[in-house]
């Protein structure tokens, strides 16, 4: 069951703005819509108009799944993403053996970051 606004349109749970690469230069938008996570990397772009946006966004491909936790009650299932109380899943972090980037805390966690080779890179964290 998705959550819609008043028109139907699926409702943003989180954005996320934030410069990921050497010395945080590269701005990615990370968007949470409903179990869905979009991910957008902002570029130059020129104009005529001198009121015109000077960036545009170019939307990742990724393979990151995004699922709500869902734990047994009786005999159905209870939803846990509470409205009481949200706490972000989209948490950056910076310096981290020279590393910095994003943190996504979802029921299967993922590490983004953007090494030298500047390509955003993600990883599902694992238990050991």
């Amino acid at each position: 069951t998705q959550s819609t606004g008043s028109e139907g349109i699926p409702l943003v749970k989180e954005i996320c703005l934030v410069g990921l690469g050497w010395q945080r230069q590269r701005p990615h938008l990370l968007v949470l819509i409903e179990e869905d996570l979009h991910i957008y990397t902002a570029f130059p772009y020129c104009t005529e108009d001198p009121h015109g946006l000077k960036v545009r966004f170019s939307k990742l491909d990724h393979e990151v799944l995004i699922k709500k936790k869902k734990m047994r009650g009786s005999n159905k299932l209870i939803e846990v993403d509470s409205h009481a109380h949200y706490t972000p899943r989209i948490r950056s972090f910076s310096n981290i053996s020279g590393y910095s980037g994003l943190f996504i805390c979802v029921e299967t966690p993922y590490w983004f970051m953007k090494p030298h080779r500047n390509i955003l890179d993600y990883q599902l964290l694992t238990s050991f």
